[in-house]
C-alpha cells in the first residue's frame, strides 16, 4: 500500500510548544524535545492500524464493541463510527444498568442458570486481583472463596432469587460464626441465604435440585459455622474485598440496579456499535473490572447466538488490551468464536504487557503464549522494546539471505619486491539465515504526527501467507492517521 507524502505545512501553535528543544547533542541539532521526554510520540497504533481496521469493519456493516481506557476514547470511536453513518450505543456509568448475574440466571436458552458459570462471573473480580494465581497460599484462598460462592449461588438459583453482586456480598457478611448462631431466629431472619433455603424447600424440586440444595444447605448450616474462625474470616475477606468496589455508588447501580437498560445481545441485533464508556483513567481499576464483566457477558452472548444468512461478524476491539485481559476466558473465546462469526482485535504497546497481565492466572506462561499465538493477523508498529523485537523476529521467522564479500591479494616476486609476483581479486558468496524483518527496520518505522506527515507504518504478517508484492511472509504498510474533525 503506497501513500503520497504530503508537503509539511507549519501549523500555528497556541500555548506551550511541545517541540521546544530541551537538549542538543551536536551541531546537527540532534537532541531531545519536551515531546520526547513526555513520551508523546507512540507507534500510532490507535490512530493508524487500529482506526483503519475499525473503519473497514464499519464499511462492511459489522457489529463492533469497544472498551475505553482514556476519557477521550468513547468520543474518538463514536466520531469514527458516525463518519461511516453507523448508529452508536454508549453504555455509561451513572446512566445505564445491567445486572449480568440476573441476566445469566434467568435467560431461557441453553446453558442459562448454570451454577458454575455464575460462580465464574462473581469471582471474576477476584481473578483480576494481583497475586491470585492458582498455586500456593493465594491459590488456596481463591479456591476456598469459589467454594463459598458456589454453594450460595446454588441456594439462590434453586429458590429463584435474583442474583446480584450486592446480594452475594451481604450474604457473606452474615454467614454463621458458630453452631449456636444457626438456631438463633434473629440470625435466620438476617441471613439472605437461610431465607432463600426455606423458600427452596417449599418448592417442587427435581432429584438433582434436591441433592444440590441438601449439599449447599449442609455447607451453610454445618460446615461454615464449624470452620476455624481465622480460616473462615480469611476466605470471606478474600472474596468480599474483591466484590466491595462493585456494590457502591454509581458502579453498584450500573451492575446491581434494576431494571436493565441494555443487554449483551444488543451488540449484534439493535445496536451495531456498542461502546463501553467506563474509562480506566476516570474510574481506576474498577473501571477496567466492570468493563471486563460486561465484556465477558458479551463474549458468552456471541458464543451462543444463532447464525443464519443475515448474520454479520461481531468484532470486539480492545485498545490497551492488557487492562481488560482475562487469561482464562479470552483464549477460550478466541479459539471457539470463529464459527459464531466473532473475533477480537487487540492492541498493546509491547508483548510484556500481555505476559504481565497473565501473571495472576493458573498457568501464566501458557495463557500468555495462547493470547500471543492465537491471532492469525499481526501488525508490528515502531517499538524499541527488546522483548517485542525478539517476538517479532520469531513471528516473521528467518530467511536465507545471500552475503557477498570481495577481496584482493598480491604476492611478492622472486626478488622480494611487492608486485613482482602474481596477485588477483576474489569474491565469496554465502547463504546465511537472518531475520526476515531485522529489528532495525521496526525501529525505523514512521510513528505518525507532524514529523511523519501524519502517517504511520507497520509490518504485517498473516499465518501461512506469502505476500505477492514481496515474496516473503512480511509486508510493510502505511496508514494515514485518523484525526476526528
Amino acid at each position: 500500500m503506497r501513500w503520497r507524502r504530503r508537503k509539511q505545512i507549519p501549523v500555528p501553535r497556541s500555548g506551550f510548544d511541545l517541540d521546544t528543544s530541551l537538549l542538543q547533542f551536536n551541531r546537527r541539532q540532534d537532541g531531545l524535545s519536551v515531546r520526547d521526554i513526555l513520551g508523546d510520540s507512540g507507534s500510532g497504533k490507535t490512530s493508524g492500524v487500529l482506526a483503519h481496521l475499525v473503519g473497514a469493519t464499519h464499511a462492511l456493516g459489522c457489529s463492533l464493541i469497544h472498551v475505553s481506557v482514556k476519557p477521550a476514547d468513547p468520543a474518538y470511536w463514536t466520531a469514527l463510527a458516525e463518519s461511516w453513518g453507523r448508529p452508536v450505543r454508549r453504555v455509561r456509568i451513572g446512566t445505564d444498568r445491567f445486572n449480568p448475574l440476573a441476566y445469566e440466571h434467568f435467560r431461557t436458552d441453553d446453558g442459562g442458570g448454570l451454577v458454575e458459570d455464575l460462580t465464574r462471573l462473581i469471582t471474576l473480580s477476584l481473578r483480576r486481583q494481583g497475586g491470585s494465581g492458582g498455586s500456593g497460599v493465594d491459590g488456596f484462598w481463591r479456591s476456598d472463596a469459589e467454594r463459598y460462592v458456589r454453594h450460595l449461588v446454588t441456594i439462590f438459583t434453586i429458590a429463584e432469587v435474583p442474583l446480584s453482586y450486592r446480594l452475594i456480598y451481604e450474604t457473606l457478611q452474615t454467614l454463621p460464626a458458630s453452631p449456636e448462631e444457626v438456631g438463633d431466629p434473629e440470625w435466620q431472619q438476617r441471613c439472605p441465604a437461610f431465607g432463600a433455603r426455606e423458600v427452596a424447600n417449599g418448592k417442587t424440586l427435581t432429584a438433582i435440585e434436591e441433592a444440590d440444595l441438601d449439599t449447599a444447605g449442609r455447607f451453610l448450616l454445618s460446615t461454615v459455622p464449624t470452620t476455624p474462625d481465622r480460616t473462615r474470616a480469611s476466605t470471606v475477606a478474600t472474596i468480599s474485598s474483591a466484590l466491595d468496589p462493585l456494590i457502591r455508588g454509581p458502579i453498584g447501580e450500573a451492575l446491581c440496579g434494576a431494571p436493565d437498560t441494555w443487554r449483551p445481545h444488543e451488540c449484534f441485533t439493535r445496536s451495531p456499535v456498542l461502546i463501553l464508556d467506563a474509562p480506566l483513567q476516570t474510574f481506576g481499576a474498577v473501571g477496567a473490572t466492570i468493563q471486563r464483566i460486561w465484556l465477558t457477558a458479551i463474549q458468552r452472548a456471541i458464543l451462543r447466538r444463532s447464525i443464519d444468512e443475515s448474520s454479520r461478524p461481531v468484532v470486539l476491539v480492545a485498545d490497551e488490551f492488557q487492562e481488560f485481559l482475562d487469561p482464562e476466558d479470552d483464549p477460550a473465546f478466541m479459539r471457539t468464536a470463529r464459527d459464531r462469526m466473532g473475533c477480537m482485535v487487540l492492541a498493546t504497546q509491547c508483548v510484556g504487557n500481555i505476559r504481565a497481565a497473565c501473571s495472576g492466572g493458573r498457568d501464566p506462561r501458557a495463557a500468555a503464549e495462547a493470547i500471543l499465538g492465537l491471532p492469525a493477523v499481526k501488525f508490528f508498529g515502531a517499538t524499541s522494546d527488546p522483548e517485542t523485537l525478539r517476538y517479532a523476529g520469531e513471528v516473521f521467522a528467518k530467511s536465507w539471505q545471500a552475503r557477498v564479500s570481495h577481496g584482493m591479494s598480491e604476492r611478492e616476486g622472486g626478488d622480494g619486491r611487492p608486485g613482482g609476483g602474481s596477485g588477483g581479486r576474489n569474491a565469496n558468496f554465502s547463504l546465511d539465515l537472518h531475520d526476515d524483518v531485522p529489528a532495525i527496520e521496526i525501529l525505523r518505522l514512521a510513528r505518525g504526527g507532524p514529523a511523519s506527515n501524519w502517517h504511520t507504518e507497520a509490518f504485517c504478517s498473516v499465518s501461512g501467507r506469502t505476500w505477492r508484492a514481496t515474496g516473503r511472509p512480511s509486508i510493510k504498510v502505511a496508514f494515514n492517521q485518523y484525526r476526528p474533525a
